[in-house]
């Protein structure tokens, strides 16, 4: 026998203000004053390895 259980979702997206302001913070403190000029070399650094087609 499978157990379900039905979730209410909000229609909306005030429910992830919340986590914007810890990735503003991460941001701030991770990039903040590189010199990355594209998007693949600041991906270098945050994920190094990821991303790259071997």
């Amino acid at each position: 026998m499978h157990m379900l259980a039905a979730l209410d979702l909000p229609t909306y997206g005030s429910w992830l203000h919340w986590i914007e302001s810890e990735f503003a913070a991460l941001r701030h403190f991770a990039l903040n004053g590189t010199d990355h000029r594209t998007h693949k070399e600041r991906q270098h650094v945050i994920a190094p390895g990821r991303g790259t087609s071997a």
